[in-house]
């Protein structure tokens, strides 16, 4: 949520709900410096929901021209790919190329707005609830950017009178440790009707990555269980490292548990989530 006021009047705040949007606007009204501006959210700054944002050219553009500094740290973590693959249920695949986009993790797109709100002087409350609203009666202008199960919308149902309609279709996330080399669309007939399947290409400090790396570099290492989908011991072992290397901010190689592997390719797998870890890219190096 967002609530503004001039400085000079009164130093209380313009607050916006947490996430890459709730952030970027008090990026945008901070540039004013006029304007106090703070945020509200209830979870802690390591917490981030989502794997990766997508972003055209086009938006990269307005970015850019918006605020120079936050495009700069961006770009540093973008993938970019200019090839969209559909696949058809019938077993055609087609690949459209002259497109552009870019990729981010969302963890890192956070960490990039949150560091650019704090350089300017928004002032971040985090584990803070909204409740009932009566921490934002002092606004004098408030943005709920904190999603469909809005905690402002509900506070302010009566002023609002929001009308929300729940409709049929599902979505949900997955993560995968395949990495793809552009945009794929895939779509399936399935009894529930068709299905489609959504996969974006990403860099940097991910599972993905390392057993991209373990693949390519170790055959001999199976990463695969006989299935050739489901994870085996070492597959799991590697997903693992690199997830708790990244919650624990340690150093992959760090970790001395093998779990069963023999040492050398346990070894060898603390090495790909080390590189994983590091941000380096696979079809990059």
């Amino acid at each position: 949520m967002a609530e503004s006021r001039h400085e000079q009047a009164n130093p209380e705040h313009h607050r916006c709900r947490w996430g890459p949007a709730g952030l970027y606007l008090a990026i945008l009204v901070k540039n004013r410096p006029d304007l106090a501006v703070s945020i509200l959210e209830r979870n802690t700054p390591q917490d981030a929901y989502g794997f990766g944002v997508v972003i055209s050219d086009e938006t990269l553009d307005h970015l850019q021209e918006a605020d120079e500094p936050s495009y700069g740290a961006m770009t540093e973590s973008f993938r970019h790919w200019r090839d969209i693959e559909v696949r058809h249920p019938d077993g055609t695949e087609l690949v459209s190329g002259g497109h552009s986009f870019a990729a981010i993790s969302r963890r890192a797109l956070l960490e990039i707005l949150t560091g650019r709100a704090r350089e300017l002087g928004v002032v971040l409350r985090f584990s803070t609830e909204v409740g009932n609203g009566s921490v934002l009666q002092k606004a004098d202008a408030i943005v709920g950017a904190d999603g469909a199960n809005s905690t402002v919308r509900r506070a302010m149902e009566n002023e609002l009178q929001p009308r929300v309609v729940q409709e049929r279709n599902k979505y949900i996330w997955f993560g995968t440790p395949r990495v793809f080399d552009e945009f794929n669309f895939i779509f399936e007939d399935t009894p529930s009707g068709t299905g489609v399947r959504r996969l974006a290409p990403r860099r940097g400090r991910t599972g993905g990555d390392g057993w991209w790396m373990a693949l390519a570099e170790r055959r001999d290492i199976d990463l695969y269980q006989a299935d050739g989908s489901h994870p085996s011991v070492a597959g799991s072992y590697l997903a693992a490292v690199v997830i708790a290397a990244v919650i624990l901010d340690v150093d992959p190689e760090s970790f001395d548990a093998s779990l069963g592997l023999d040492e050398g390719s346990a070894e060898a797998l603390r090495g790909f989530g080390a590189r994983a870890v590091s941000g380096e890219v696979p079809w990059e190096g």
